[in-house]
C-alpha cells in the first residue's frame, strides 16, 4: 500500500519514526508532519496564514519526508491534496507518546490527523501508546504493522476510522487485543496558576486525573482495558450526530420558532 504518514508530536518525534520504520518494510511511505510539537491540537486548521513545506531528511530511512508549518489535519490534507502524486491508501497517524483514550480523543491532533485522512475518503488509523515516555514503542510499531497488513485486504466503513491504544510493554506481555467505546476522562477542574514578572495572571492545565475513588462510575470502557494491559482499539466516526436524540426532538415536536 502507499501510506501516508502524519502525527502530533512533531517531524522529530521518536514514535514517528518507529512507526514508519515499521511500515516501511512492506509499504510506500510518505511522511508529513508538524514542524514542531502540536499535541493538542484537535481538528484545527491552519487557514489565517501559508503553510510552508519544506522537504527533510528523515534519518536513517529512505522516506520522502516532509516538515510543514501546518497542524496534523493540514498535514493529511496538505499531502493528499498537493504533496502527494496520487492518493494513498492509508493514512496513518502517530505513534502519539501517551494515550488518545476517552474524552481526550476530542483534543487530539493525532486523532485528528487521522479523521482528516476519513474524511478525505482514505482508510485511517491512529495510533498512541500508553506512557508519555514510552519504553517499548516497537509494541505499537508491530501493531500498526498488523493493522496495515488487514487493511490490505480490507476497507473501514464509510466515514469510520480506528483509534489504536497501546501498553507500554514488550510485545509478550499484552494481554490481548479488544474493541471498545470511548469512556469519560475527568482531569483536575481547576488550572495552575500565578503571576509573571510583569504583573499578568498566567495559567497552566495541570493534566492531572482525577482519582479514581473521585471519578464517575464507568464500565467496559477504552482506558481501564488499556490500562489493565490489553491493546483497545476503538472505532471512531466523523459524524457526531445523536441520531435518537434528535429524533426524539422532531416527535416531540420540541424547540420550535413559532413567528406571528
Amino acid at each position: 500500500m502507499k501510506i501516508l504518514v502524519a502525527n502530533d508530536d512533531g517531524i522529530d518525534s521518536e514514535g514517528l519514526y518507529q512507526l514508519v520504520k515499521s511500515l516501511n518494510e512492506k509499504h510506500d511511505v510518505t511522511v508529513v508532519a508538524p514542524e514542531i510539537q502540536r499535541s493538542g491540537a484537535a481538528h484545527s486548521a491552519t487557514v489565517f496564514s501559508p503553510i510552508i513545506a519544506r522537504q527533510v531528511e528523515f534519518r536513517d530511512l529512505d522516506v520522502t519526508a516532509y516538515s510543514i508549518t501546518g497542524m496534523p489535519s493540514d498535514c493529511v490534507k496538505l499531502g493528499i491534496c498537493n504533496l502527494l502524486s496520487e492518493m494513498p491508501d492509508a493514512v496513518f497517524s502517530g505513534i502519539n507518546c501517551g494515550p488518545n483514550l476517552g474524552t481526550d480523543t476530542l483534543y487530539s491532533g493525532t486523532v485528528a490527523a487521522a479523521m482528516e485522512g476519513t474524511i478525505n475518503c482514505v482508510k485511517s488509523v491512529a495510533v498512541s501508546t500508553m506512557s508519555h515516555y514510552p519504553s517499548h514503542y516497537e509494541t505499537a510499531a508491530q501493531y500498526a504493522s498488523v493493522v496495515a497488513d488487514w487493511l490490505v485486504e480490507n476497507d473501514l466503513p464509510v466515514g469510520t476510522m480506528l483509534n489504536i491504544n497501546v501498553p507500554d510493554l514488550p510485545a509478550k506481555e499484552v494481554r490481548g487485543v479488544v474493541f471498545k467505546r470511548l469512556g469519560y476522562y475527568e482531569y483536575e477542574p481547576e488550572y495552575v496558576g500565578g503571576t509573571n514578572p510583569r504583573g499578568e495572571s498566567y495559567f497552566w492545565h495541570p493534566l492531572k486525573l482525577l482519582d479514581k475513588q473521585q471519578r464517575r462510575q464507568q464500565c467496559d470502557v477504552d482506558f481501564e482495558w488499556c490500562e489493565n494491559g490489553y491493546i483497545v482499539v476503538s472505532p471512531l466516526h466523523w459524524d457526531w450526530t445523536d441520531v435518537p436524540f434528535m429524533k426524539e426532538l422532531e416527535e416531540s415536536k420540541a424547540l420550535q420558532f413559532d413567528v406571528k
